[in-house]
């Protein structure tokens, strides 16, 4: 003879397998509510800050050429240079008084100036010197100073002197 469970047939693990698959479409639920309403400004700010990039362009201004009379030649009366500006982070400088010391014979000024100015913590930048000459800022590179760093930058040269200044 054949015993039976006597019931309807349901036994105990299909309701524990049920219940166990509520409680973790419960976590579920509840972990994409947190991310998705409770947490969305930090999330939003996230997403922002990796696909808006703001910065801004400056045009590059044209040389000015003009005829040189019968001939035909073109003469440069207006022209660009690239020249360096030597910048400082103090907060970022390492060791101030080797950073002064490497620079003062390369940027041509006095070791004290650059000195006061890489030590003054209470600054984020400050400029050293304008205007440096590409084998100069070449140096500057070549040392790898920590909180030394050259932003380019351009300028207006006129080789005829004043002829087209104003232009």
């Amino acid at each position: 003879m054949v015993k039976t469970n006597g019931g309807n047939g349901r036994g105990f693990r299909p309701v524990l397998l049920f219940l166990v698959f509520l409680v973790l479409l419960a976590a579920v639920i509840s972990r994409l509510f947190w991310l998705q309403v409770m947490a969305y400004d930090h999330y939003r700010d996230l997403a922002e800050n990796q696909h808006l990039l703001s910065e801004t362009l400056l045009p590059s201004r044209g040389e000015i050429l003009i005829s040189e009379g019968q001939s035909g030649n073109l003469v440069a009366a207006v022209t660009n240079i690239e020249k360096n500006l030597v910048f400082a982070e103090p907060q970022k400088v390492v060791d101030p008084a080797k950073a002064a010391a490497a620079l003062a014979p390369i940027l041509d000024l006095p070791q004290k100036e650059i000195l006061g100015k890489v030590s003054d913590r209470s600054r984020k930048w400050i400029v050293l010197k304008k205007e440096v000459l590409e084998r100069d800022s070449q140096k500057i590179t070549a040392l790898e100073l920590e909180g030394i760093g050259l932003e380019p930058q351009t300028f207006r040269r006129y080789p005829e002197q004043v002829f087209a200044s104003q232009v």
